[in-house]
C-alpha cells in the first residue's frame, strides 16, 4: 500500500518543497441540468477515452464499473444503482483517493486470485504491466497495494522478460485456456500478431493466487494483421509467412485492442478486435479448443447482424453486465488518446452500449441500444475544458462558463451554465453549448477570461487560442452579458504562446486590469495595463514572461508543459493559482514587490488533493455564500468537477482515506523532529495503532523500514545522511499518512 502514491508525492515535493496532502472536499450534490432532466453525473469531469472493468467495487452483488480514461490519466468508480433491464449508474468520487496514482494511459481490473477483491493491472509507462492487488480494510473499503512493479515471463531455462505491451495496445486478462487462473493475450511487438502468455499457477499447484507466465503462443489462432485494417487467415509463425508480409517484417503502423468472450459457450475464447487506424470491430470465431485456437468464422463489420461498430477512431470493446440481468453486456468505446489537444476520436458521445440478449443461440448476441448509457449523464462538452466562474446575467448568483479546445465534430464553442438555484444554494442547467455563437469563428481554441476592460462597469470576454493569440469581445449588454461580434481579433499583437490560458485581474493594485496568461510553456506571463480605466495598454514588449519565477511542470519534464492561472485576493493577500498537466494546483503567494523579476513563495504543490485529470483549470468562487472558496475544475476529458473548503452535507464526499502526519499530536505522531539517529512513529489513540512505517529519499527510494520494539514503532536512522526524507505510514484501519522528515547528523 505505501507505494501506491509515490509518483504524486515525489511530483509535490519537487514542485513545493514540501509535502501538504490535505485534500478538498469534492461537491458532488449540486444539481446539473441539461433539457429540463438532472445528470447524475454531472460533476464526474466527462468523458474521452474510457477503459471500462466490471467489478463489485461496494460488495453488493451488483456489476459496478472501474473507469480508466486515456485522456487525462483519470481513475474513477461508478456505482451500480439500476435494477434488472434497467442499467444506471452514480459517479463515487468517495473512491477517487483509493485508486494508485501511478498509472498511465490504461488499467483494467481484475480479481486474478479470486479472493473477491478487484486487483488493477495497469500499464507501466515502460511497454510493460504493472499489478496492484486489492484487499478490503476496516468499514469494507478499498485499498490496493504494489505487489509486481513489471509483469514478466519466463523462457528457456532461465530467461525473463517483461510481458510486452504498450500503451496503444489493450490486452486480454482472462482465463482463455479454462485452467483456473488468468492469462494475458496482446498484440507483439512488431503489432501483427496476437501473443498468448499462460498463467503456469494452477498447474504448479498454485490455484488463482499467483501470476507465472510463460511465453505459450506467440501466433494465437495462426493470425496476422497487416497494414491498414486487413488481417490474413494463413499461419502467421515464423517461416510460414509470405514474403513481404508486415509480420514477416517485424513491423506494422499501429496497435490493436483485444477482448475475449466465448461467443457460442463452447468452453473457448473467441476474440473482438479492433485496429488503431480503422473505426470496426473484428469478431474471431474460434473453431479449434481453449488450447489450440483455430480462427473459423470471421465478421469484419461486427456486431453485422446488428448494428456495427463504428467509432472514429480506433475502438475497444469491454465486457460488463450493464442492466443486471446476468449477462455481459458489450460496451465500446475509443482506445485513441486525446491528450495533448490532438482530437483524434469522438469525445462526447464516446461510449456505445449493446445489450447482450442472453440465452438465445448463440449465447453471446448484441443488439444495440445507443451512445447515452453514461455520456449523457454528465456535463461534457468534449476535449479540453476550460473553467470560468461568472454572473453571467447579473442576478448575484455564480453562473459557469467552459470554454473548450474543440470537439471531434465542430469548432471550439463555450458552453453556458445559469445558475437557477439560491444565494446559499446553487444549482446549475446548460443553456447552449454555443453561448455566443463562438463556433463561427472556427478559433483554434477557446479559453475564457471575464472582466471590464473598457471601463462600462461590465465585464469584457478575452478569449485565449491554442496558437497563441487573445481575441477580445466588448460587452454590449447591461445586466446580462451580450457578446454579439469579435471586437477584436489578436488583441494588442498579443501572442502569449502555445495554448494560451488568459485571466483578467488587477495584480499591482492600480485599480487597472492586467492578463494572466500561461499555456502549455508550463510559466505565467504578466501583460500590464498601462492605459486608463476606458483605453487599456498591452504590449507584448512588457511582459515579464516568467511572473514569479513560476514553472508549473511534471517530472520528469514532457515536451509540452501547462500553466492555467487564476488570480485571488484572500485575507488581504494575493494568491496565484494554476492547473497543472498532471492536474494538480498549485498555490503561489504573490510578492508585489516581484512582480517584474523575482519569485513568488508556492503555498502548496496540491490545493485540490486529488487530479481532477490531466490539464486541470481552476477557478474559484463563493457559490453558496458561506465565506470559503469553491474551485471548479477542467480538465482533457472535456467537463467539470467540483470541490470546496468546507463540508456541504449531503452529496459531498468526505476525506477519508489519506491524512496528514500531524505535528500536535493528532492521529498519528512522528518524533523527534528533527530526527537524527532514530524516528518514533505512533498513534495517539487506543482506537488504532500503526502497522507499517517506511522512509523514502527524494528520488522515492525506500531507504528504512521500521520495526517494532515494545509496542513502539522505530525506524533506524543510523545508516542515512543528513537530509529530507517521506515518512509514508498506515494505520490498522487502513489509513495512509505521510509528511516530510528532516533528518539532522
Amino acid at each position: 500500500m505505501l507505494t501506491l502514491r509515490i509518483h504524486i508525492l515525489f511530483l509535490m515535493l519537487v514542485c513545493a518543497a514540501a509535502v501538504d496532502a490535505q485534500r478538498l472536499y469534492q461537491i458532488s450534490g449540486v444539481p446539473v441540468s441539461r433539457g429540463g432532466a438532472t445528470l447524475a453525473n454531472g460533476w464526474c469531469g466527462g468523458f474521452n477515452n474510457p477503459v471500462i472493468s466490471p467489478a463489485d467495487l461496494n460488495q453488493d452483488s451488483l456489476t459496478d464499473l472501474f473507469i480508466y480514461d486515456k485522456a487525462g490519466w483519470k481513475a474513477e468508480a461508478f456505482l451500480n444503482s439500476g435494477s434488472a433491464g434497467h442499467p444506471s449508474y452514480r459517479y463515487a468520487p468517495e473512491y477517487d483517493v483509493v485508486f494508485p496514482t501511478g498509472m498511465q494511459d490504461w488499467a483494467l481490473m481484475r480479481d486474478y486470485d479470486r479472493d473477491g477483491v478487484p486487483d488493477i493491472f495497469a500499464y507501466t509507462g515502460i511497454s510493460n504491466i504493472t499489478v496492484y492487488h486489492g484487499r478490503r480494510i476496516a468499514g469494507g473499503g478499498l485499498a490496493f497495494d504494489l505487489i509486481v512493479p513489471r509483469l514478466t515471463y519466463t523462457y528457456g531455462i532461465s530467461g525473463v522478460d517483461g510481458i510486452f505491451v504498450n500503451a496503444d495496445n489493450m490486452p486480454v486478462l482472462a482465463d482463455v485456456d479454462y485452467d483456473g487462473d488468468m492469462d494475458i493475450m496482446t498484440a507483439d511487438m512488431s503489432g501483427s500478431r496476437i501473443t498468448l502468455y499462460r498463467n503456469r499457477s494452477a498447474e504448479l499447484g498454485y490455484g488463482a493466487d499467483s501470476l507465472i507466465y510463460v511465453n505459450a503462443d506467440g501466433c494465437w489462432g495462426n493470425i496476422y494483421m497487416n497494414s491498414g485494417c486487413g488481417v490474413s487467415f494463413f499461419s502467421c509463425k515464423a517461416g510460414d509467412m509470405p514474403a513481404g508480409s508486415p509480420a514477416q517484417a517485424g513491423q506494422r503502423d499501429g496497435g490493436g485492442t483485444l477482448y475475449a468472450f466465448d461467443y457460442e459457450g463452447d468452453h473457448d475464447m473467441d476474440i473482438l478486435l479492433a485496429d488503431m487506424t480503422c473505426s470496426t470491430i473484428k469478431f474471431f470465431r474460434n473453431d479449434g479448443d481453449s488450447v489450440n485456437p483455430v480462427v473459423g468464422y470471421t465478421d469484419t463489420l461486427y456486431p453485422s447482424y446488428d448494428h456495427s461498430v463504428k467509432m472514429p477512431i480506433y475502438p475497444a470493446t469491454y465486457g460488463a453486465d450493464a442492466d443486471n440481468d446476468g449477462y455481459a453486456d458489450m460496451l465500446v468505446a475509443p482506445f485513441m488518446s486525446n491528450n495533448l489537444y490532438l482530437i483524434k476520436s469522438e469525445d462526447v458521445k464516446c461510449l456505445q452500449y449493446y445489450h447482450n440478449d442472453g440465452p438465445v443461440a448463440p449465447l453471446n448476441r448484441f443488439q444495440y441500444q445507443g451512445d447515452s448509457l453514461l455520456t449523457s449523464t454528465t456535463a461534457d462538452i468534449g476535449t479540453e475544458s476550460h473553467a470560468s466562474f461568472f454572473d453571467y446575467n447579473g442576478d448575484g448568483l455564480t453562473d459557469i462558463v467552459l470554454g473548450k479546445y474543440g470537439r471531434y465534430h465542430g469548432w471550439p464553442q463555450l458552453a453556458l451554465y445559469v445558475n437557477v438555484g439560491t444565494i446559499d444554494s446553487p444549482s446549475y442547467n446548460e443553456v447552449t453549448q454555443d453561448w455566443s455563437a463562438l463556433s463561427v469563428y472556427v478559433l483554434s481554441g477557446a479559453y475564457p477570461a471575464f472582466g471590464d476592460m473598457d471601463g462600462d462597469g461590465h465585464a469584457d470576454m478575452v478569449i485565449g487560442t491554442q496558437t497563441g493569440e487573445l481575441d477580445y469581445f466588448r460587452n454590449a449588454g447591461t445586466d446580462t452579458a451580450s457578446f454579439p461580434s469579435m471586437t477584436q481579433p489578436s488583441w494588442f499583437g498579443i501572442n502569449a504562446g502555445t495554448g494560451a490560458a488568459p485571466y483578467i485581474f488587477d495584480l499591482n493594485g492600480d485599480s487597472l486590469n492586467d492578463i494572466l496568461v500561461g499555456g502549455t510553456s508550463g510559466k505565467v506571463r504578466y501583460y500590464w495595463n498601462f492605459g486608463t480605466r476606458s483605453s487599456p495598454q498591452f504590449s507584448p514588449d512588457s511582459v515579464n514572461t516568467s511572473l514569479g519565477n513560476i514553472y508549473i511542470h511534471s517530472v520528469p519534464i514532457q515536451t509540452l508543459e501547462y500553466s492555467s492561472p487564476f488570480a485571488d485576493v484572500e485575507q488581504g493577500n494575493t494568491y496565484l493559482y494554476s492547473g497543472s498537466r498532471q492536474g494538480a494546483v498549485a498555490k503561489y503567494r504573490v510578492d508585489q514587490d516581484s512582480l517584474r523579476h523575482g519569485a513568488f513563495a508556492l503555498v502548496k504543490g496540491d490545493v485540490i488533493g486529488i487530479s481532477g485529470g490531466q490539464h486541470s483549470t481552476v477557478a474559484i468562487a463563493d457559490i453558496n455564500h458561506d465565506g470559503y472558496n469553491d474551485y471548479l475544475l477542467g480538465n482533457a476529458r472535456g467537463g467539470m468537477m467540483l470541490f470546496s473548503d468546507v463540508y456541504w452535507g449531503d452529496g459531498t464526499t468526505l476525506p477519508t482515506a489519506i491524512k496528514e502526519v500531524s505535528t500536535d499530536g493528532d492521529e498519528i505522531l512522528a518524533y523527534p523532529v528533527p530526527a537524527s539517529t532514530e524516528l518514533r512513529v505512533k498513534a495517539t489513540s487506543t482506537d488504532h495503532y500503526v502497522t507499517s512505517a517506511d522512509l523514502y529519499d527524494m528520488e522515492g527510494r525506500n531507504v528504512a523500514t521500521a520495526v517494532t520494539n515494545g509496542g513502539d514503532t522505530i525506524i533506524d536512522l543510523g545508516g542515512l545522511s543528513a537530509g529530507i526524507y517521506v515518512l509514508i505510514a498506515t494505520d490498522s484501519r487502513g489509513y495512509i499518512y505521510r509528511t516530510r522528515i528532516d533528518v539532522v547528523k
